[in-house]
């Protein structure tokens, strides 16, 4: 979070897309990244990162387009990166 002079705090904008939306695009662009982390909230979310841009894209739930969509399970997390990227192998990194 950004802290503005005047002691509130700002939330930083997440750019959100749905999952048939950034299908495509990552079919189109090309994969570079796809990250799962873990909130303090213990939800876990998926993010994409394009070849072609720069920016960090979140999966977004179906009901508000614009929030990040949370996962309570790792397993159904994995499935929808799965779906996103056609893939079958998954290399899982613990940091």
């Amino acid at each position: 979070m950004k802290k503005k002079t005047s002691g509130v705090f700002s939330k930083t904008t997440v750019s959100c897309m749905q999952e048939t939306v950034l299908r495509q695009l990552v079919k189109i662009a090309g994969l570079h990244e796809m990250t799962i982390s873990r909130n303090r909230n213990k939800a876990w979310h998926l993010s994409v990162t394009v070849k072609s841009r720069a920016q960090v894209l979140y999966l977004s739930t179906r009901r508000a387009p614009r929030s990040p969509r949370a996962f309570t399970r790792l397993e159904a997390a994995l499935a929808a990166g799965q779906r996103i990227c056609a893939t079958r192998q998954v290399t899982l990194v613990v940091r």
